[in-house]
């Protein structure tokens, strides 16, 4: 086993029941958080920018609303989120029309397991440098995003009921994507339905 697969693997069993753990406890406490109006306030200055932007004849009607998680912040430990307007070029879309949104009280949990997995990997691996925990850190990071994804389509209909949504000019195939900036993303509403996945 290389020294990636054994650290992948030591970080995977030792946070499992942490992982496990921490769902239980952002589910309870989720509500409480001011994570939905700091999501709510984000979707609305996009889509006030866009309806503006629409005013001024700048902006066609929007096709996609994307909520994008992006790599390097990771690295940076901002966990930003990109919430766009594009028309349907999606990113030919000259009119730039986004804010950020960052999911803090979410990440903060992250934060904690990975000061733990970094203690806990240097006591049982030897040898180990930080560029070589970076790979699992990601994968971690992976796991709370989903954390995120599930918070969002439980909330996405008061994005729906936004007045700025319900102004906004859109395009009869409109949809709200979520994924990484530039990868792999899915639909999370159809211009008829949120989807549940």
């Amino acid at each position: 086993m290389d020294k990636q697969a054994e650290i992948l693997e030591f970080g995977k069993e030792l946070l499992k029941p942490r992982y496990d753990k921490d769902v239980s406890e952002i589910a309870s406490k989720m509500e409480s958080s001011d994570l939905l109006e700091g999501m709510k306030k984000a979707f609305d200055l996009v889509c006030r920018k866009a309806c503006r932007q629409q005013e001024e004849g700048m902006k066609e009607p929007i096709a996609y609303l994307n909520v994008f998680s992006l790599r390097s912040s990771i690295i940076t430990k901002s966990y930003e989120f990109l919430i766009q307007a594009f028309d349907d070029t999606l990113y030919y879309d000259d009119v730039e029309t986004m804010e950020t949104w960052t999911p803090k009280w979410i990440m903060e949990f992250y934060e904690q397991q990975v000061a733990y997995f970094e203690n806990e990997v240097k006591k049982n691996v030897i040898r180990v440098h930080q560029y070589e925990l970076l790979p699992f850190e990601r994968t971690l990071a992976g796991d709370y995003y989903k954390i995120v994804l599930v918070f969002l389509i439980e909330h996405l209909e008061e994005v729906l009921g936004l007045e700025s949504f319900q102004k906004m000019k859109k395009t009869e195939d409109f949809q709200i994507q979520y994924g990484e900036y530039l990868g792999e993303s899915i639909t999370l509403f159809d211009g008829v339905e949120v989807i549940k996945l």
